[in-house]
Parts: structure tokens; C-alpha cells; sequence
């Protein structure tokens, strides 16, 4: 939640105004918009309101056609087979299944439904399975203002409320050697591994462009298992106009520091 906090303030610091646990109860104008009555009184003057209400999956072709289908889309396997073995099903339509509890979970992301559509390819005609779909970790960055920001796995309240004992690491470095370089930006990495084991459940990054990739390295060594002890001592490649400094990684240095909390 601490990174949606500072979501909040880039939104703030580049001039948009935020309204938190406030409701619109009327949108008015004749003919056309001219403002939005909130719950606490407030007027706003506007001639344009953009509604973002949420999505759900289409998925009625796939009822019509007597294909198994939930609230949260058509039912697949981990090869992407429907309910019919001849049909497949990808994408947002598809329902998603939660990397580590197998619950149902929304996660309409092109990255997401672009790897289904790569394990159905190979699964059309014969199933193998070296292509099999373990789960959506639900990999995603953004851009708000200048800041980036990246998600993976598990965060915090996910793995609090699934009942996950858990430790947390944290690091803040620069993504550039030394941080006086043009356009160096301060990395802010949160990860979180099981307290026994130390195995990575996720993590969150916010900062410069650069949280694009390293996210999805996070990523990857979630979906391979890795713990918080072999990630540190992952071989990596550094350069000062690239990389933070070699000795301050920000995952390896979270990574750490989680480590200092599974063995204390």
C-alpha cells in the first residue's frame, strides 16, 4: 500500500487532484457535462468525466457453444483446454487461476495473455508438457508521472490475507553509478519470502524506467522457485550509466536484507 502512497503523491506533484474515499452522486448538465457533485459537497466544473468501472470477461460465444464458464471467464486447464478438448481459450475471456493458491483472480494484462497464447500454440495438436501454465503471477509496470512502477506475485495484504508467514526486504539505491550521473533515479524494492524456506512470494519496485525489466527478473525467479539465499548470489552484469552500483543491486540488496529477518 506504501507504493500506491506514492503513486498518490506523483499524481499530486505533477498538478492532478486526488479525492480519496469520496463518491460521485451526480453527474450534472443539460445538454452536455458540466460538473460532478461529490459525496462531501463539493462541486467540480468539468465538461468531460471519463467513467473507468472495472471489465469482465465476453464470454458469450463461449456459453452459447455449452463451454464451462465462471464469473471470472471461460474454465481452462493448465494447457488452455476449455471444458471441450478440441477448444482452447486465451486472453481476457480466459479465467485466470493465482500463481500460488490456484484461486480464481482477475489479471487482464496483454503480458498475461500473450504467454497463454504461446503454451496453446504449442499444445494444439499434442500436449507438452514442458508448456504447461503453473498460474498467473499477474506481472505487471506502469508509468504515473515520472515515477515507474512494478509489481509480481504476491504483495503484502495478498499474502497477509491468504494467511502466509512471511518476512519483508527492503533496499533503496540508485539505478545509476555513482547517483550524481545525468538522470539517476532512487529504486525503491519491497520483496517478500516465506519465513521457512525463505521462497519468494513477490515483490514490488518503484523508481525510473528501469523497474520495466527488473520486475520481470522478480518474475522469473518467483516462477522458478528460487529462494531468497540463491538470489543473492545470482551472477549479474553492471555498468554506471545502467545498473545501480555492483555491490548494492536493489532486489539483491532487498533479498539481503530479508535474509538478516529468516535467520534472526
Amino acid at each position: 500500500d506504501e507504493f500506491c502512497e506514492l503513486a498518490e503523491a506523483e499524481l499530486k506533484n505533477i498538478g492532478v487532484n486526488v479525492y480519496t474515499n469520496t463518491k460521485v452522486v451526480e453527474i450534472t448538465g443539460e445538454d452536455s457535462v458540466n460538473g460532478v457533485l461529490l459525496s462531501t459537497g463539493e462541486k467540480l466544473d468539468t465538461d468531460l468525466v471519463i467513467v473507468s468501472t472495472g471489465v469482465r470477461p465476453n464470454t458469450e460465444l463461449a456459453e452459447k457453444s455449452g463451454l464451462k464458464v465462471t464469473k471470472y471467464g471461460i474454465e481452462i486447464d493448465e494447457y488452455m483446454r476449455t471444458s471441450h478438448p478440441d477448444v482452447f481459450a486465451v486472453g481476457d475471456c480466459a479465467e485466470k487461476r493465482d500463481f500460488f493458491t490456484r484461486k480464481p483472480k482477475p489479471a487482464m494484462l496483454a503480458s498475461v495473455a500473450t504467454t497463454e497464447a504461446r503454451i496453446a500454440g504449442a499444445n494444439l495438436y499434442q500436449i507438452k508438457a514442458f508448456k504447461q501454465f503453473k498460474g498467473t503471477l499477474g506481472i505487471f509496470a506502469t508509468k504515473v508521472g515520472n515515477l515507474s512502477l512494478g509489481a509480481a506475485g504476491l504483495i503484502e495484504r495478498s499474502a497477509k490475507k491468504e494467511g502466509f508467514e512471511y518476512v519483508i526486504g527492503r533496499s533503496e539505491v540508485f539505478d545509476k553509478h555513482p547517483a550524481s550521473l545525468p538522470d539517476s533515479n532512487k529504486v525503491f524494492a519491497k520483496l517478500i519470502f516465506t519465513k521457512q524456506g525463505g521462497f519468494f512470494l513477490g515483490g514490488q519496485l518503484a523508481g525510473g524506467d528501469t523497474i520495466g525489466e527488473m520486475i520481470n527478473l522478480v518474475g522469473f525467479a518467483i516462477e522458478s522457485g528460487y529462494t531468497a539465499s540463491k538470489y543473492i548470489n545470482l551472477q549479474i552484469g553492471t555498468h554506471p550509466m545502467l545498473t545501480p552500483a555492483p555491490t548494492a543491486p536493489a532486489t539483491l540488496k532487498a533479498a539481503e536484507d530479508a535474509l538478516k529477518k529468516i535467520y534472526l
